[in-house]
């Protein structure tokens, strides 16, 4: 059965369906892994388990940060490298089929600083989106746990009723 929620689906609205399966794909299956993580008796994420849903938000919004918006900042990076070298007329950068223009350029950059501004907001990091293993990315949900813990909250045998911060 295929893990379910809505964030991935509002992430995946209106994306091509290569591109929203690949998506929906890996975060099911990285669902899968974590709650098989979570069955065993003696494992070092346990405390997350009390906020499943936060811990599901966080995967959706990772899954599609590293499929779709890390993409973009290639692009980008490479829209901006072009322009300074030829600022007088506009040379649109094939994609595949797409092609980015200096309209689709601002619409990525408004892309990236809402995304940007909305990891300030969780206190979010770059390094949270980089992991290969299911492992690490709970090992980073990890760490944002604990570092909105206060340290007179941090006991591991109660950890489990410590509210996430958002």
């Amino acid at each position: 059965m295929k893990a379910e929620s809505e964030l991935i689906n509002i992430l995946c609205y209106r994306l091509p369906g290569d591109i929203s399966r690949t998506v929906h794909n890996e975060f099911d299956d990285r669902w899968k892994e974590i709650e098989n993580i979570w069955e065993y008796s003696h494992n070092q994420y346990k405390m997350l388990m009390a906020h499943k849903p936060t811990v599901r938000n966080l995967l959706a919004v990772s899954t599609f940060y590293r499929r779709v918006l890390s993409g973009f900042d290639g692009a980008r990076d490479l829209f901006t490298t072009i322009d300074k070298f030829d600022t007088q007329k506009e040379i649109p950068i094939a994609i595949g089929k797409y092609r980015l223009n200096r309209k689709e350029y601002n619409k990525l950059l408004g892309i990236q600083i809402a995304f940007d501004n909305i990891k300030k907001g969780y206190g979010l990091s770059d390094h949270f989106f980089d992991y290969f293993e299911t492992t690490e990315f709970l090992s980073n949900c990890r760490d944002l746990y604990y570092s909105n813990v206060k340290p007179e909250q941090h006991n591991p045998s109660t950890d489990s009723t410590d509210e996430l911060p958002f």
